[in-house]
Formats: structure tokens, sequence, C-alpha cells
């Protein structure tokens, strides 16, 4: 069993500890009559210093963030020039009201579009002769060729880029569309998309433009298009769609063939600077095809720089003519 502890020397032992407090109190009043702080005042005192400090580190990052910002801004960047030319003479507010106002007029344009059940999008060049036209009647044959299935819409804005308009029918809720360009019109083919969520998870088919039996099929089976109905395949129908095709690219290629008239004004004031070369008087162009010299064509005669020879030209060579696809 443990010792048993002394009371009398538990007795002392408190008393030397309460003797020790009463000590310990009076030099505290002491020294609080001479002007000291308390212990609860010393606490708030350290508690405000560690503040400041934190407070001062703060500030210092802040103006270091604030320096390295201005540095950044100062030093040309490239969304600098569109940031300047965006943002000039206007401030946030007016940029967020513009693009609040095209959103909105986007939205109330969509809200007249539901209604379609596809789009044709025809894409072309509008600087190439003749393409729009091809291209925008090849879209008017497949309309008019599928319109009594469905409610079919042709954009042929100018406003968008072909991706933006994508985007803008799969935004409206027109999941299907049929693509269709240049290379297309000159293959008789076109591409049948199902989109939904985004380009790369849409589904696509590239199939005839003149078989309306493949077209349909594509279009219901493949790609989920239910309101479309089964048709049997029909060669009449097929041979008219075919005719009609090989007429739109009649017309483009004659089109194309027209001169046009910057290019003819062009070449009747064009006139060589001192320094440059004139191609259509280079004498590497005295080439046939088959890579023997001209012998009826003399070299040209040197020129001076004020005036030019228009008395020689280039051997004739026979024209590819481009058959119909």
């Amino acid at each position: 069993p443990l010792p048993m502890a002394d009371p009398a020397d538990a007795e002392r032992r408190e008393e030397k500890r309460r003797e020790l407090q009463r000590r310990k109190q009076r030099e505290a009043r002491e020294r609080q009559a001479k002007g000291a702080l308390t212990k609860k005042e010393l606490k708030a005192k350290r508690r405000a210093s560690r503040g400041d400090a934190a407070a001062k580190s703060a500030a210092a990052k802040s103006e270091k963030t604030k320096q390295a910002g201005a540095k950044r801004k100062s030093a040309e960047s490239p969304g600098k020039s569109w940031r300047e030319r965006e943002f000039q003479g206007k401030g946030r507010s007016d940029f967020k009201k513009a693009r609040k106002a095209a959103t909105a007029s986007m939205l109330a344009e969509a809200e007249g579009r539901r209604k379609h059940d596809l789009v044709v999008l025809p894409i072309f060049w509008r600087q190439n002769p003749g393409e729009e036209e091809a291209v925008v009647a090849e879209a008017e044959r497949i309309k008019a060729m599928l319109s009594e299935f469905c409610d079919v819409w042709i954009d042929r804005t100018h406003k968008k880029s072909p991706g933006q308009k994508f985007a803008f029918w799969e935004a409206v809720g027109v999941r299907h569309r049929v693509e269709l360009g240049p290379a297309d019109v000159k293959a008789q083919r076109c591409v049948v998309v199902a989109s939904g969520g985004g380009y790369a998870a849409a589904r696509r088919l590239t199939v005839c433009s003149v078989d309306r039996f493949e077209l349909v099929n594509a279009l219901k089976t493949d790609l989920g298009l239910d309101k479309l109905p089964r048709i049997d395949d029909d060669g009449d129908v097929t041979q008219k769609q075919m005719t009609l095709a090989a007429e739109n690219r009649r017309r483009w290629k004659e089109q194309a063939a027209l001169p046009r008239a910057d290019d003819t004004t062009a070449a009747a004031t064009a006139k060589a600077g001192p320094g440059k070369i004139d191609l259509r008087h280079k004498s590497s162009n005295l080439k046939r095809l088959d890579g023997a010299a001209d012998a009826e064509t003399p070299l040209p005669p040197v020129r001076n720089d004020d005036e030019l020879v228009d008395q020689w030209a280039p051997a004739d060579a026979e024209d590819d003519d481009d058959d119909d696809d």
C-alpha cells in the first residue's frame, strides 16, 4: 500500500503557494500604481500589434500586385489593340448593354425558327463568280424535293459564319440540317447532320443529293428525323433531280467563264514599275506544256520603265475543259 500523505506537510505547501501568490499580486499593484499595464491590457496590445503587422503585410502585397498589373498593362499584348478599339469612348456597362441587346435579338429571331424540322445551309464564297447562285439553286432544289414531307428552311444569310450558323440552329432547337458547299454541288452530294452536344458530337453522313430515297432514308433511319415517312425508290424522280442538278452546274460554268470587269480593267491599265518583273513578259513563260521552247514566238525586246510592250504574249496552251461530274 502507498504511504499516507502527512496533512501538516500538505498544509505547509498550500500556505507557501498562497504567500507567493499574494507577493506577486502586491508587485503587480505596485507596477500598476506607477503606470504599468494590466495583464488584459498587455494581451490586447499584443493582439493589436499582430494585427498591424498583418495589415501592413497585406497592404504591401496589394501594392506589389498593383505594380505588377500596371507593368503588364503597359507592355504590348495581342489583345491590347482589340481592347482599345472595343472599349474606346465607352464603359463596361455600354459593352454589356450591346451584348445583351444582341442576345435578345438572337432569341427573338430564334423564337420564330423553332417550327422548322430541317434547315439547309448553303456554304459559298461570294467573290467567286456564279458560286453563290449555283449553291443556293442546289439548296432550293433539295428544299423542293423534301418540302412535301417536312418543314424545310434555307439559311442563306451573310451575317454569320458557317460555324456560327451551326451553333445558332442548335441553340434554336433545330437538330437536323443539310450542309452544302461548292465541292458538294460538283459531286452531286450533300452532308446530312444530326446535332447534339456540340460540333464534335454531331453525327454526319455524306449522301447523294439527287437520290431522294437515299436522302430521306439517311435522315429518318440513321439520324432520327421521325417526321419523314418511309418512301420507295423512284427512278423517275432521281432522273429528274439529276437533270435539274446538271442544269445548275451548266449555268454555274457559264457564269464562271464570263470575263470579270475588274480583271479587264486591271489588265488594260497595268504598268510595271522600276525594278519589278512583268510576269507576262517573263522568259520562262515561253515554254509549251511539253517543255519545248516556242520557236515561232520571239523573245520580248528590252523595254523601258516608262512603256510596256504589248505586242508579245506567251504561247497559247490547250485549255483543259472541266467535264461535268
